[in-house]
């Protein structure tokens, strides 16, 4: 893959840049350190003891009500979400530089065309609820690839499936592409959420959709959708013919990534 225009000198961080400036941020990087002791000690509970999932369930970010249909409970941008599901899982992409790759005779399965970063400072664990700093990292992103909105295919989305969420990261999308949205994906409802590592394992389901010019569809047996948060979801088995994929990652704290892979080879 290729990394083009994608340094940090040229990457647009309007959000960090106003860390603390968003409501109730307190200002500066001790705002963030407060944020990080809070979310510890909501994880850990009074006693040290209670992390791990415990940690998600105290926030009210799991699942629930899905007992006897497992495989419906995480269901991103749906009607009737509640939260995610833990999963495992691990994913690892090469960057190289494209002529080195090609001078080696590297299989390149995709082009990295740009890439963006930014923070919310909302709230400790919710994004910010009108979308402004999401919508203008990936606004960002697209700026960096040098692409316009109706250049981007599909959307391998953060979904997790809880209703703060979704609706932020689709009050984003509706922001930035309005009425010509690409076909949208949430990998979270068939393989979990994976914490720090979704975002890696998301890339490489955007990269292999390229390579395989296969955009799969993800909603979970039962799904409906949320007019609340309305994506355009990608018909079952899913799509072909996208020839860009966008990867946004909307975290703990506000912490906003985009990123466009693309296929041109």
């Amino acid at each position: 893959m290729e990394r083009s225009g994608c340094g940090t000198e040229r990457r647009p961080s309007g959000g960090v840049g106003r860390l603390g400036f968003g409501p109730g941020a307190g200002g500066g990087a001790g705002a963030g350190e407060t944020q990080r002791q809070r979310l510890a000690e909501s994880a850990n509970g009074e006693d040290g003891f209670a992390g791990g999932l415990l940690g998600y369930d105290r926030l009210g970010a799991l699942a629930r009500g899905f007992r006897d249909s497992p495989e419906q409970a995480c269901r991103p941008f749906g009607k009737g979400r509640t939260g995610f599901v833990v999963g495992e899982g691990a994913a690892f992409l090469l960057l190289e530089e494209k002529g080195r790759a090609e001078k080696r005779g590297a299989k390149i399965y995709a082009e990295i065309g740009g890439a963006a970063e930014g923070c919310d400072a909302f709230r400790i664990t919710d994004p910010g609820e009108d979308a402004v700093e999401a919508a203008f990292c990936v606004e960002s992103c697209l700026a960096d690839a040098g692409v316009k909105v109706e250049e981007v295919g599909a959307v391998v989305s953060h979904g997790t499936g809880t209703p703060a969420n979704d609706r932020a990261e689709a009050e984003a999308l509706r922001s930035v592409f309005g009425e010509r949205p690409p076909w949208v994906n949430a990998p979270k409802a068939r393989i979990g959420h994976l914490s720090m590592a979704c975002g890696s394992v998301e890339s490489a389901i955007a990269v292999l959709a390229l390579r395989e010019d296969f955009f799969p569809a993800t909603a979970a047996g039962g799904w409906e959708e949320d007019r609340d948060c309305a994506v355009r979801m990608a018909p079952a088995p899913g799509v072909k013919g996208v020839r860009s994929v966008l990867k946004p990652s909307f975290g703990f704290g506000g912490q906003n990534a985009c990123i466009l892979f693309s296929i041109n080879i």
